[in-house]
């Protein structure tokens, strides 16, 4: 919430009638998970539950009694997955205050928005690496995200339209300067609508690294 804010307040302190470019940076879902406001939490996770105990990182124990190949308390994996799909539910209520702010300040009438992320989570997927955490892996939890790309006016994209070919963060800097009739000079980055309208060859190779901390 206070990321939205700030960005609306920036926006409101910006010069009048130039073009804008926008980049907001919701550091949630991220852990411990406990950000979301209490009405939120209650909405997915059961009454009483926490996630950390008198100091203890929950998220840490149960990485180690992973690695250990200790069983863990199903109860309590339930409930931290749906601690995480609470954050990602304030995230998502947060990124439409956002966008609704952006139509009261009738910035949205040619717009371009692309919502993605630079990875995902490991939950209870132990029999693929290191669970309730990300970077020492490159599995698929965590490196394959969504993005959605929606525009109006001249920057209008295909409504519904699913790709399932895979497109990398690295190509959105020059879909953004190709749309809007810029040199898309930053790095080997595809532009993207070529991707959606079926023109596009094969995809070029995809990297990912894993820090393998610890």
């Amino acid at each position: 919430d206070e990321v939205t804010d700030a960005a609306l307040k920036a926006i409101d302190e910006r010069p009048g009638g130039q073009p804008l470019f926008l980049f907001v940076h919701y550091y949630d879902p991220h852990s411990p998970w406990e950000a979301a406001p209490q009405s939120i939490r209650d909405q997915f996770v059961d009454p009483g539950f926490e996630l950390d105990r008198g100091g203890v990182d929950g998220l840490e124990v149960f990485r180690t009694r992973a690695r250990k190949g200790m069983k863990l308390k199903q109860s309590r994996v339930r409930n931290a997955r749906k601690l995480y799909l609470a954050q990602v539910h304030w995230t998502d209520q947060e990124f439409g205050r956002l966008l609704r702010g952006l139509e009261e300040r009738d910035l949205m009438n040619d717009a371009l928005v692309i919502m993605t992320a630079d990875h995902g989570e490991m939950l209870n997927e132990r029999r693929l690496g290191q669970i309730y955490t990300h970077g020492p892996d490159v599995d698929l939890p965590v490196i394959h995200v969504p993005m959605i790309v929606a525009g109006t006016g001249r920057f209008e994209v295909p409504v519904g339209r699913v790709i399932d070919r895979r497109v990398r963060l690295s190509d959105i800097p020059n879909t953004i300067l190709t749309a809007a009739s810029l040199p898309a000079t930053l790095g080997n980055g595809e532009d993207l609508a070529a991707v959606w309208s079926g023109t596009a060859g094969p995809p070029p190779a995809h990297f990912a690294e894993a820090t393998r901390s610890g």
